[in-house]
């Protein structure tokens, strides 16, 4: 075996035993074996990789499954879309008498004409 094949063979054993180096390494631009990489700790390289993974992952959910606000219900916080929200109990019988063609006349209740 060539030499310059042993060498190849032994950088790629060397990233698939350690991938978290890897990533590590191409992060910050740092050559494999340089003084830097040596001087590199393991433990450390894990902590940063976990680190960035579970902010990724909130991040990530952050933007797929953004949290609706319904006023005067849950948390303020929540942005301000009104998009998927439940339907009010107004907004129920509204669209209840729209589908029905039923004015507010014509529900059978009798309204309080002020008269006295």
């Amino acid at each position: 075996m060539i030499l310059s094949d042993k060498i190849k063979k032994d950088v790629l054993k060397w990233n698939r035993r350690f991938p978290i180096d890897r990533w590590w390494r191409e992060k910050y631009k740092i050559p494999f074996l340089s003084e830097e990489h040596k001087k590199s700790s393991f433990l450390q390289q894990y902590y940063e990789y976990v680190e960035d993974s579970i902010f990724a992952e909130v991040r990530n959910k952050t933007v797929n499954e953004k949290e609706i606000y319904i006023p005067n219900i849950g948390e303020f916080f929540k942005t301000s879309t009104y998009q998927n929200r439940p339907m009010t109990f107004e907004e129920e019988v509204a669209a209840w008498r729209k589908e029905n063609n039923i004015g507010e006349e014509e529900d059978g209740r009798q309204e309080d004409k002020g008269n006295d």
